[in-house]
């Protein structure tokens, strides 16, 4: 077990009734978050060193699925998709906020609202208040039952207007990472669909044989997804989805009618781009319908801590030559995207001119 550094017990305040346990966690976005106690206490929320560190990592549960197990994958557990998160002099997780994108990930999995964002970039709170003793000194068992008891006591943060250049940073930064970083857009994929409740796996980096980005399955739909997101050569995915549909039925035998098949994009090439004509064909000829779903989309799924219901989902998103925008789709996910977001007529979002 991890052990914390302490100068003194008055380093963590003083001690709470070990009866007395958090009931609910406040997420404020851009400002402070609070725990609520049993007590009816309110306290300011602050890192209680988690010994699963569910903000650094995913366990085993969260990342395993079924479907090809032969499949090389990159199975790593890391959360961040750009390392930002580590251990400080205390062992204590901390964030390196040059290395922050401020994309929310930790934000999201951190159960007590311990982490926020500072000027746009996740920062986590360590006051050693008396939140600290509701886990200090606890074993493995007894810390691991009073973590799954209170792991779902998050309240979603209110929808509010997001600032412009807040999302322009972290657009540019994704950008950015997807250039210096082999594998990066397809683990930010893969991390924001766990986050949104649907386990998938990526292909493990170099590998050649499985060439798809992305597999999952749901009820009894395999989806398979080619990930855009620091791609020039636009047509790529759509003839890629081709590809990996003709891998799994010839090799695997999977019917094409349990197949899903999804691109997931950074932005929507213009109105003059071939890329529409072959998503339609490929439906008017092969009956296989691609979804285009907004990588925007989902980065703002995971900033108000929403779940994705795979039914209704991937029903959506149905874009070819005929249908040059997401905004209606995206509109039945987030409702409230139509106030609160500055791009939305933006090519996160639809074709433009």
């Amino acid at each position: 077990m991890r052990k914390l550094k302490a100068k003194s017990n008055k380093s963590f305040g003083v001690l709470k009734d070990k009866s007395i346990h958090p009931i609910k966690a406040t997420y404020n976005l851009f400002s402070t978050n609070t725990i609520e106690f049993s007590d009816g206490t309110i306290e300011q929320a602050t890192c209680l060193n988690c010994l699963n560190t569910p903000c650094m990592n995913y366990d085993q549960a969260e990342l395993i699925i079924s479907l090809l197990p032969e499949m090389p994958n990159n199975n790593t557990s890391k959360v961040c998709p750009t390392d930002a998160i580590g251990f400080d002099e205390n062992i204590f997780p901390t964030i390196n906020a040059t290395a922050c994108i401020g994309c929310g990930l930790c934000i999201q999995r951190c159960p007590y609202g311990a982490i926020e964002w500072q000027e746009y970039k996740a920062y986590i709170s360590k006051s050693f208040s008396n939140m600290y003793s509701w886990v200090n000194d606890l074993s493995m068992e007894e810390y691991q039952i009073r973590h799954k008891k209170y792991i779902d006591i998050q309240n979603k943060p209110a929808l509010i207007n997001l600032p412009k250049e807040f999302i322009t940073k972290l657009y540019n930064d994704t950008i950015n990472y997807c250039k210096k970083i082999n594998g990066f857009d397809n683990l930010f994929v893969r991390n924001l669909f766990i986050n949104l409740g649907l386990r998938n796996k990526i292909r493990a980096i170099g590998n050649n044989y499985i060439r798809f980005d992305l597999l999952a399955e749901f009820d009894n739909s395999i989806i398979v997804g080619e990930i855009g997101l620091n791609n020039t050569d636009i047509l790529e995915e759509p003839r890629a989805i081709l590809d990996d549909i003709a891998i799994l039925f010839s090799r695997y035998n999977i019917p094409k009618e349990t197949i899903i098949p999804i691109i997931i994009t950074l932005a929507f090439p213009n109105k003059r781009s071939d890329v529409y004509e072959v998503i339609t064909d490929i439906n008017n000829v092969l009956s296989i319908q691609i979804r285009t779903i907004p990588f925007h989309l989902l980065v703002m799924m995971n900033l108000f801590h929403l779940r994705l219901e795979p039914t209704q989902f991937f029903k959506l998103f149905n874009i070819d030559k005929n249908n040059l925008s997401s905004i209606n789709d995206s509109l039945k996910i987030i409702p409230e995207l139509k106030t609160i977001d500055p791009y939305l007529n933006h090519s996160f979002y639809q074709a433009t001119k």
